[in-house]
């Protein structure tokens, strides 16, 4: 097809194209245009999606031949769902054909003549489409769709797609990835077809400054677990205990800080779990070993029990949970159990502690049993919640303010008696949620092949905007003469 001056897009023949843009250009496009398909479907293909037809856009700048505007999505495609294709008829559809219905079935019944400005969306419509692209997304890449998540990482998604269909004019494949925007180390005799060199698609880069913030923050939580297990083999356990908290908050500021500032990276997730595995893993496991273990033969194996477990816990966040906006963590937070046991000694010598019946508990035997079951909780299914949302509009949020303010003031005002017992009640409450939704058979099963959960409040949100921007902005309601008129009078 050609773009036509009006309306949609004119569909032409090859012989039309040859005498267009004439045969070597005509056959640059055929190769190209298969080529990205072929890219397409033999990713769509076992994931259950048929790609039926397609449409790429191309266009000349500065003498190159450019692959431009959207390339194989829902909305320039037609992707049928392979588990319920049946021949013969029409398919269901991972598009905006929802939305097409209504809007068809609105102008047939009079309600709207087809312009600008157009009728108010349903929430059923939005629901539905909604559904069919969150779908087509899963499907894909295996995840539910993320939006914040999916801007960030845009380019960094297009850029090598692009890259990889540098093809030479003789029609063989350059065989190499650009390095960085604009550069092709390959040996294109007559340059590439299709090139990523647009500055327009160049990301301006970070300050080195600000992309060293949050890792500056993982490495201080490194350096407060290496200085808490120097003080643990000093005996000075109440310092240790300190500085294994500073190392929480250093990991609690860096994650932030790097979303803030989007300067994530790789580098700094990789970063980020081999610190926790020495500040909340071996640095924890080490204090417990100098304050109760020292004198025993044998007892150092609860330590490295705990140590392993929260290594196989970070190495598991990393392939399941890294990078995703998630509701809960899969399995006890590894700072979370290393501040437990870190804590311990701290609470030991609090009034609290040493003069209640909590004392006369055997210690000792119980603390083997602590490190074992919270080495098994990291490594569990079992749910625990994140940060809970603040807010004043909803109970759900006052109460998680309530929380939030009740723990500053435990933490600022009673930090030795408070921790310990708050992380033991909060390693208690995951185990009692999951098994109360457990009998309530609510617990997500986690399959990739079902639809990504809805978030209702979101989508109840954008839907409110809408309907205010569409409040200020008056519709105007098509006259009598300007309706179509009704065939059946």
């Amino acid at each position: 097809a050609t773009k036509a001056e009006t309306g949609h897009d004119e569909n032409i023949t090859i012989d039309q194209v040859i005498a267009s843009v004439g045969p070597e250009t005509a056959t640059d496009l055929e190769r190209l245009a298969r080529t990205v398909y072929e890219f397409g479907r033999a990713m769509a293909e076992p994931r259950g999606i048929i790609v039926a037809d397609t449409k790429f856009e191309f266009g000349w700048r500065n003498g190159v031949l450019l692959l431009i505007d959207e390339v194989l999505t829902p909305d320039s495609s037609r992707f049928w769902p392979a588990d319920v294709y049946e021949p013969g008829h029409g398919q269901p559809s991972f598009d905006k054909q929802p939305l097409r219905d209504w809007l068809d079935q609105e102008r047939r019944a009079g309600r709207w003549n087809g312009d600008a400005p157009p009728p108010t969306l349903p929430d059923d419509v939005i629901m539905t489409t909604s559904l069919r692209y969150r779908d087509a997304f899963l499907r894909l890449t295996g995840q539910p769709l993320d939006l914040a998540r999916l801007r960030r990482a845009s380019f960094a998604v297009v850029a090598p797609l692009v890259a990889r269909f540098c093809l030479d004019r003789a029609g063989t494949r350059c065989g190499v990835v650009y390095p960085h925007p604009g550069e092709c180390v390959g040996a294109c005799a007559a340059g590439p077809l299709v090139s990523h060199n647009d500055p327009m698609r160049q990301r301006r880069p970070r300050p080195r400054a600000v992309v060293a913030l949050p890792n500056g923050f993982t490495l201080a939580n490194l350096f407060f677990g290496i200085f808490a297990i120097v003080a643990a083999s000093r005996g000075e356990f109440d310092a240790a205990a300190r500085y294994v908290v500073f190392g929480a908050i250093a990991d609690t500021l860096d994650g932030r800080i790097a979303r803030a500032t989007k300067s994530g990276s790789r580098f700094g997730e990789e970063l980020d779990s081999l610190v926790d595995a020495i500040s909340f893993g071996t640095a924890p496991g080490l204090i417990m070993y100098f304050a109760v273990f020292q004198n025993s033969r044998w007892e150092w194996i609860f330590c490295f029990f705990f140590t392993a477990c929260a290594v196989m816990r970070l190495a598991r966040f990393n392939v399941e949970q890294a990078g995703g906006k998630h509701t809960h963590f899969t399995g006890l937070p590894s700072p979370a159990a290393g501040m437990t046991l870190a804590t311990y000694y701290w609470f030991s010598q609090t009034p609290l502690y040493t003069e209640t019946m909590i004392a006369d508990l055997p210690w000792h035997q119980m603390l083997r049993w602590v490190m074992l079951g919270l080495g098994m909780l990291m490594i569990s299914n079992v749910q625990y919640a994140k940060v809970p949302t603040v807010g004043f509009r909803t109970l759900k949020g006052i109460l998680g303010l309530l929380l939030v303010v009740g723990t500053l003031v435990g933490v600022i005002f009673l930090p030795q008696q408070f921790f310990f017992p708050a992380l033991m009640a909060y390693v208690l409450y995951g185990i009692g949620r999951t098994v109360l939704l457990g009998l309530l058979d609510r617990l997500p099963n986690g399959r990739d092949d079902q639809l990504p959960p809805v978030d209702v409040d979101e989508l109840d949100e954008d839907i409110s905007r809408r309907r205010r921007r569409r409040r200020k902005t008056p519709r105007s309601i098509p006259s009598a003469s300007e309706r179509p008129e009704d065939p059946s009078a």
